[in-house]
């Protein structure tokens, strides 16, 4: 078909639409690229990178700038315009035609295996040129130089079949080595299932790098976590950079979060390998218009091209979903959810990040109190000789077979079962009929008394997150994890404690802070979440303890109990406090990844919140002030201002300014503080989430912490 392009006006069409062309001709049209799971990066997000990436360079009008995985050229379009601009800015003065076609020859490089992207790029860049050129005349001033082998290359060379390597083979030539001062991008993340000499073709040419970064030894024996190819492009980054150049990926989220000892690795080595300056955290805002069509969590990684050293540390930024805002394609930043970690804290504690996701700073003092050198509860079970895992796995026809007769006409519980309450009643369940399975398990972990965990606990504490069959054995398939505690000195009490404690708020609070899945992509657990947590050895309860679990095992059994006395007994049995479990209250009420949970957070503070939240400041703050500090509240929607201070007439109207709302608004900011000579006047957005005692204790602190704040609380 011919295109009259005298139709379209390319002052009106935005690169990221040729950007969703793209993807939507290698969805429809390219099967090697569907399982590749192509998706365009937004404009939006590009752009940002680009800006955060620029504004680490020493000299960025003359930045040579590289996309290793150019897509449609959204990065590299992004780039072009933010070199021209540096220049402008440098000169004084417009960039002419020739410097910016100058620009586009020498400073923009891209490498692609997809032929039809490559010809989408250069489109893209070409109409950027004459957007960008105070003079697109004569007509014969349209004529551009052929871009390719020169800023865009095929990386491709001649490869064929359903995985070619491209960036991350060797037919990327050594010019390239050590000659970008920023390398960006998008790189594919999907963890491909290749052949074994694909992969090791891949780890043969990263080897070098990390030899050079991490060791001779410790490259000989690496294999690359997941077959993740974003690691591996973070990897061919630091060959490709200049020393001490920009590297900004948007990378797949599993590299924050995983605690598989692949995954603390992976972490590991890229916080180690490179001085990562700055991540952005996106798993709160999958599946929305922030990155459509894009259900895995991911992240926005910033790094400078050398090793990181002890002192080294990043700014970790975890923007809250907010639907209205994020249905425009906007995020808003809150003001306790970007912090600095210390790189090697990062490394150390492989929850912090996850931790500071869900949480506050906090619940990491929560956390330490909870974790506090304990035994894992899987642990606990292998010192004692006990079983425990996942039930029968049926397998398809043509897994192995092992013969099964032994369980055939016990009761068995599987995934269609009907469950009533929080012990099982055999009685209600079918038999197991089956003659062979693919796998049978451990036949100990059918024996009671047992107890089966949920492994997706649910936000009602009314459905159980987990089971108990106190005298009957049980079969069950794979969908469930059990614990027998048959074989124990006191069977039936140990089984009674880990029931309440995998059905208390701590169980909840410890998977939400430490898992991977739960909180991240899936309302789930793993059952490495469940073995990690926690266990305080039941060998080392008092006897009140031992009472007390008989006594609140049978109130919940028969009906009559209350979880939030399970709660407060189970909290103070690992020595939390009353400060410590209203950060675990506060935390899962507000952060849990319910939808019911995700829209009370974002709701307007109901009744008397906001009175409550200002005089707990004020309560945090007392003791820290000669005077009797005065308060006084006022609504601008969706604001809410109030002062403190010792103003005997205060007011918090007097910073009630649109002026300070609209800049907190195009800034995404959720909090404003006013100094003035009588005091503090604070902004906070109105929603629920800003407005617990948590946040109350935070901002407090805040006060406190900040010399100029604390002088104004002073009044004098």
């Amino acid at each position: 078909m011919r295109l009259d392009w005298g139709d379209i006006d390319f002052a009106h069409v935005p690169v990221g639409l040729l950007s969703q062309v793209y993807e939507r001709h290698n969805q429809i049209h390219d099967p090697i690229s569907r399982k590749r799971s192509v998706f365009y990066t937004p404009r939006t997000l590009a752009e940002y990178m680009v800006d955060e990436a620029f504004a680490a360079l020493d000299t960025p009008h003359m930045a040579r700038v590289l996309d290793p995985a150019a897509g449609a050229g959204v990065f590299l379009v992004a780039a072009f315009r933010k070199l021209v601009e540096a220049r402008w800015r440098r000169d004084g003065k417009r960039p002419t035609t020739k410097i910016i076609r100058a620009i586009l020859n020498s400073q923009l490089a891209g490498f692609e295996i997809n032929e039809s992207a490559l010809r989408l790029s250069a489109l893209s860049l070409y109409l950027t040129a004459l957007e960008l050129d105070p003079s697109p005349r004569p007509l014969d001033a349209l004529k551009f130089d052929d871009l390719r082998g020169k800023v865009l290359f095929d990386v491709a060379q001649g490869e064929s079949g359903t995985y070619i390597r491209g960036s991350l083979g060797s037919s990327v030539g050594k010019e390239h080595d050590g000659h970008y001062d920023l390398v960006i991008g998008n790189p594919p993340w999907t963890a491909l299932k290749v052949e074994a000499e694909h992969m090791k073709a891949v780890v043969a040419v990263i080897r070098p790098i990390i030899s050079d970064r991490l060791g001779q030894e410790y490259a000989t024996r690496y294999r690359l976590p997941d077959g993740a190819p974003d690691i591996a492009f973070f990897w061919r980054s630091l060959q490709w950079a200049k020393p001490k150049g920009q590297i900004a990926f948007a990378m797949h989220g599993r590299l924050l979060f995983k605690q598989s000892a692949v995954g603390r690795a992976a972490r590991k080595d890229v916080l180690s390998a490179a001085t990562v300056t700055g991540i952005l955290n996106g798993a709160a805002l999958r599946l929305t218009e922030i990155w459509p069509k894009v259900s895995a969590p991911f992240c926005l990684v910033f790094a400078r091209n050398e090793r990181s050293t002890a002192s080294d540390a990043f700014y970790f930024v975890s923007p809250e979903r907010e639907d209205a805002m994020n249905q425009r394609g906007r995020l808003r930043i809150d003001a306790k959810a970007a912090r600095v970690v210390g790189t090697r804290e990062a490394i150390e504690n492989p929850f912090l990040l996850k931790t500071l996701f869900r949480g506050t700073p906090l619940d990491i003092a929560v956390m330490e109190k909870l974790v506090g050198g304990r035994v894992s509860v899987a642990d606990y079970w292998r010192s004692h000789k006990l079983a425990c895992g996942n039930g029968y796995l049926v397998g398809g026809p043509a897994g192995k077979k092992v013969d099964a007769t032994q369980f055939q006409g016990r009761a068995v519980l599987t995934a269609k079962s009907q469950l009533k309450g929080f012990a099982i009643d055999n009685a209600h369940l079918d038999t197991f009929k089956r003659a062979t399975l693919e796998r049978s398990r451990d036949e100990r972990i059918y024996e009671a008394p047992l107890v089966l965990i949920n492994a997706a606990p649910a936000a009602d504490r009314a459905t159980p997150r987990a089971w108990i069959s106190l005298k009957r054995n049980l079969l069950f398939t794979e969908s469930f994890v059990s614990y027998s505690c048959g074989g124990h000195e006191d069977p039936y009490r140990l089984a009674k404690y880990l029931f309440l404690l995998f059905n208390s708020s701590l169980w909840s609070y410890f998977a939400l802070l430490t898992s991977s899945k739960f909180g991240v992509e899936r309302d789930a657990v793993l059952n490495e979440d469940i073995d990690r947590f926690p266990f305080e050895p039941l060998e080392s309860l008092s006897k009140r303890d031992h009472s007390r679990v008989d006594t609140l095992y049978d109130a919940i059994i028969s009906g009559k109990g209350s979880w939030s006395a399970v709660d407060l007994w189970a909290s103070a049995l690992y020595g939390l406090n009353t400060w410590d479990r209203e950060v675990i209250a506060d935390t899962l009420a507000v952060s849990s990844p319910y939808v019911s949970n995700q829209k009370a957070a974002q709701r307007k503070p109901a009744g008397n919140t906001i009175q409550r939240f200002v005089e707990r400041v004020v309560a945090e703050l007392q003791a820290f002030v000669p005077r009797q500090l005065s308060t006084d509240i006022a609504q601008s929607e969706p604001w809410t201002w109030f002062y403190v201070g010792c103003s005997a007439s205060p007011s918090a109207r007097g910073a009630n300014g649109k002026e300070f709302t609209k800049h907190a608004d195009y800034l995404g900011a959720t909090q404003i503080l006013s100094v003035g000579n009588d005091g503090v006047r604070v902004g906070l957005l109105g929603q629920s989430r800003y407005w617990t005692s948590t946040r109350a204790r935070l901002l407090a602190l805040d006060l406190i912490e900040q010399e100029a704040l604390l002088q104004a609380l002073q009044c004098e």
